[in-house]
């Protein structure tokens, strides 16, 4: 089974990179606000990890009116679901701690060098170098600017990036089949 979390601290956490890291109070409330976000996209039969009392109400009318097939699970029941596959917003080692210290065994999440790998390919670098990818393609509906493309094809231009071969396991490559990623000359 698959537990779905919605963590969305999870860039500000993988910036800040340590496994006791606390969100602001905003968005620690946002996370607890929108804990049933996942049950759109769960995979039938999954659990979303969220508080009981608010959200089992909103849940059971949801699950009437668009049949979903998710149940929610509290932080207590946690130990109960060892054994289950985590489906955080996105990883980083806070959200592991979290997961470790509510009974999910270690064998399920990802490792710290697994994360650690995981943060060097979320660099902003990427994202633009996939960003202009789309635009030299000339792939229609993404969002964002035009003109940050033309600044980035600019400082190509300029010689200000080079180009590099992504590696075999990269994000890019397994998903998207990309053949390069920018990288900012030192």
């Amino acid at each position: 089974m698959k537990l779905y979390v919605f963590n969305p601290d999870a860039d500000m956490a993988l910036g800040n990179n340590e496994e006791n890291y606390m969100a602001p109070a905003t968005i620690r409330r946002m996370a607890e606000d929108l804990a049933l976000l996942p049950i759109w996209y769960a995979q039938p039969g999954s659990g979303v990890l969220a508080s009981s009392a608010y959200n089992a109400d909103y849940l059971k009318q949801m699950q009437q009116l668009f049949r979903l097939d998710v149940h929610l699970v509290t932080e207590p029941e946690l130990p109960d679901y060892a054994d289950v596959r985590v489906m955080p917003w996105g990883w980083n080692p806070a959200i592991r701690k979290r997961m470790l210290k509510g009974g999910v065994l270690e064998k399920n999440l990802p490792t710290p060098d697994a994360l650690d790998k995981y943060r060097m390919k979320a660099v902003r670098s990427n994202a633009l170098a996939f960003r202009a990818l789309f635009y030299f393609n000339k792939i229609d509906y993404t969002c964002g600017d035009v003109c940050d493309v033309d600044l980035f094809r600019t400082s190509v231009r300029a010689g200000d990036f080079h180009f590099l071969p992504l590696l075999s396991n990269s994000l890019f490559s397994a998903c998207f089949h990309l053949p390069f990623a920018i990288e900012r000359e030192k």
